[in-house]
């Protein structure tokens, strides 16, 4: 966790709070399970969740989506906490209490919000707390156990200003850089990363994760048994898993200030951090753009920061990504899977979930590379 002040981390020291001696190393790559859904049975938008199966010491089936677009995970409280610590406005702290401590689970008073949306997208705020927890995902085919790490648990979210009920629902947020989550009664931000992180990859293990190509199924992810698994991630990476893939090279990040919260949460891991986007071109038949895109599970759709006119995307409906790798991936902006939004003010372009149909994808946390895989298009 990187924290805007080494000094406010004395404020989240707990007593009588045990050690985990769970192992959170892992000593060869791990296969898990993802659920690649078209939501609403078929007819609403694309997405990737993974499962969490623990959180702290609370047994738990709740979906979490896997998120190349983002850093960091948010849980929704409201499905973890009993309401008599919780409710939609917010955690119930007794007067002078600054921390609940429930099932190994750490809530702190400090409120937060973080803001998701892509330029030119609905722009989703969520409304919480941050807390420290450990996390297990995967099933009983295959799970991993991540250390205790700050996270944002979320009682209430907007979209666009106003209150919803609906919207991504709790994210696993993996991608190379951070994501800033900021202090609502007070000048704090907190800035998260990677779940993935929070492992010991031993044995020369690369800290990392790759997705084989996704099929994605019509179900309803929040029927427990709806969704079909898919064996497509897997942690912890070796040379051999990289047979196939040509790289893109990330733009090394500067790392902020970091502090170690307590004795029992770890400092933010020791992994570099990098820009996620990737320096790439977009095209039509008629005209070529340089852009900054990022590649983005999260995301149902495509945002191009660049207009229709400029592209001709009128006349040429087949819009083209070309990448350092040398590696093209294109699709119809007609086709009614490809929601493409145009907005030249964005600071970059988002290929979303059906660019990883295509594509095997790898992200190398300690070289600063994403790999691609391509299978088909």
């Amino acid at each position: 966790m990187i924290i805007t002040s080494v000094a406010q981390a004395s404020r989240f020291s707990l007593k009588n709070e045990q050690v985990d001696t769970t192992d959170f190393s892992i000593t060869s790559p791990v296969s898990l399970n993802v659920y690649p859904a078209k939501l609403n049975n078929g007819s609403g938008p694309g997405r990737l969740y993974i499962n969490a199966m623990r959180i702290g010491g609370v047994p738990i089936t709740l979906p979490l989506l896997f998120d190349t677009g983002s850093a960091g995970v948010t849980l929704d409280a409201l499905k973890i906490f009993p309401p008599e610590l919780v409710d939609e406005h917010g955690f119930k702290f007794k007067k002078g209490q600054d921390t609940l401590i429930y099932k190994g689970i750490v809530v702190t008073r400090t409120a937060v919000q973080k803001v998701y949306g892509s330029a030119g997208a609905v722009e989703t705020k969520e409304f919480g707390n941050i807390g420290f927890a450990t996390l297990m995902v995967g099933d009983q085919t295959g799970a991993l156990n991540l250390q205790k790490m700050p996270v944002m648990f979320f009682y209430a979210k907007s979209a666009n200003g106003k209150e919803s009920t609906n919207g991504l629902g709790s994210v696993f947020g993996v991608n190379t850089t951070f994501n800033t989550v900021t202090g609502v009664n007070e000048r704090t931000t907190f800035k998260l990363v990677s779940p993935l992180k929070y492992l010991n990859y031993r044995n020369g293990l690369i800290p990392g994760f790759k997705l084989s190509p996704l099929q994605l199924f019509g179900c309803a992810i929040k029927i427990p048994g709806s969704c079909r698994p898919s064996r497509s991630l897997t942690v912890g990476l070796t040379n051999a898993d990289f047979k196939n893939y040509r790289f893109n090279q990330l733009t090394p990040q500067a790392k902020a200030q970091t502090g170690q919260v307590s004795a029992h949460f770890p400092a933010y891991p020791e992994l570099p951090l990098y820009h996620p986007e990737i320096a790439a071109t977009i095209a039509t038949e008629s005209q070529q753009i340089p852009v900054s895109v990022l590649l983005d599970s999260g995301n149902p759709g495509v945002v191009l920061n660049a207009s229709a006119e400029d592209l001709h995307a009128d006349q040429y409906p087949i819009i083209k990504l070309m990448l350092p790798s040398g590696q093209t991936y294109f699709y119809n902006q007609r086709r009614a899977n490809f929601s493409t939004r145009f907005n030249p003010s964005s600071k970059r372009s988002v290929f979303g979930i059906y660019f990883f149909t295509v594509f095997g994808f790898a992200e190398d946390y300690q070289n600063g590379r994403i790999g691609l895989n391509r299978t088909a298009n």
